[in-house]
Parts: structure tokens; C-alpha cells; sequence
């Protein structure tokens, strides 16, 4: 049965109203390249350093998922990123790919006053095959090298 937009019979209570789409208000990000290496860019490192002037920090990973990250300062901090803000952690990207976070991985941030950290919200969808794509992009990645 084709369905005819002209004629098909709506009742208005059958339908709910899409919401806004919300934008991000701020350039912040995290992003994690296929070669195991977390950078802050260029935003998030001025708004850090609006705060403090080394970067050692609390960062931490959503337990379940990692599809949230965390950074926020602290008296006991546990990861420092060098001045340019970029580290290799290889550990860390792997266990990202085991739980499902294709590499390249983008994570998009904005300052959470109640959580009194930087929020980071992972720009994409997870999937079983995170593996596959994260091998792709190292791939890719290595091609445009030469």
C-alpha cells in the first residue's frame, strides 16, 4: 500500500511535536585520533587556563560507557597533559574501542557548574563494530602519510 501525502487522513493527536535541536554553545573539544593521542583543543585549553596554569587535572571516564568525560581541577590530580594540551594513551583509546567508541573519537564540551568540570559528550554514535572503523581510520590515516 503506497501512502499519497495529499490524501492520507491525519488526526493532529497522533503527533507530538520535535523539539529544537540544542546547539553546543561552545567550541570546546576532546578529540582522540586513531594513533592513541588525546587533545584538547585549542578553545577548551584557553578556557582551562582561565583557571589554572598547569594542566593537571582530574579526568575521568562515565564507568559504564565512556561516552562522558570529565576534566576538572583538584588538589589530587590524576593525568597532565603537556603544555600543547596533546598526550599518547594508548591504553586509554583501546579501552575505548573495547566498549564500543569507533576512533577517530570527538567528544564535545561545555563548562557544567554543578558538576563544577568540563563536560565532555562523545559526537557519535557507539557501535559493536568500533573496532573495524578504529582500524579503518589508522588505516586511512597512515595512507595520506606518505
Amino acid at each position: 500500500m503506497i501512502l499519497n501525502p495529499a490524501t492520507i487522513e491525519i488526526n493532529r493527536e497522533d503527533f507530538e511535536a520535535i523539539p529544537e535541536a540544542q546547539q553546543m554553545k561552545s567550541n570546546c573539544a576532546i578529540n582522540i585520533s586513531p594513533r592513541g593521542v588525546i587533545s584538547l583543543n585549542k578553545s577548551l585549553l584557553q578556557q582551562i587556563r582561565k583557571h589554572t596554569k598547569e594542566l593537571k587535572l582530574g579526568f575521568e571516564c562515565h564507568k559504564k560507557d565512556k561516552r562522558i568525560l570529565l576534566l576538572y581541577i583538584t588538589d589530587h590530580p590524576n593525568y597532565t597533559f603537556p603544555e600543547g594540551g596533546a598526550r599518547k594513551d594508548k591504553r586509554f583509546t583501546r579501552s575505548l574501542v573495547e566498549d564500543g567508541i569507533s576512533i577517530p573519537a570527538r567528544y564535545l564540551v561545555e563548562w557544567n557548574e554543578r558538576a563544577n568540570a568540563w563536560v565532555g559528550i562523545l559526537n557519535q554514535e557507539t557501535s559493536t563494530d568500533a573496532l573495524e572503523k578504529s582500524l579503518k581510520a589508522g588505516l586511512s590515516n597512515k595512507r595520506r602519510k606518505k
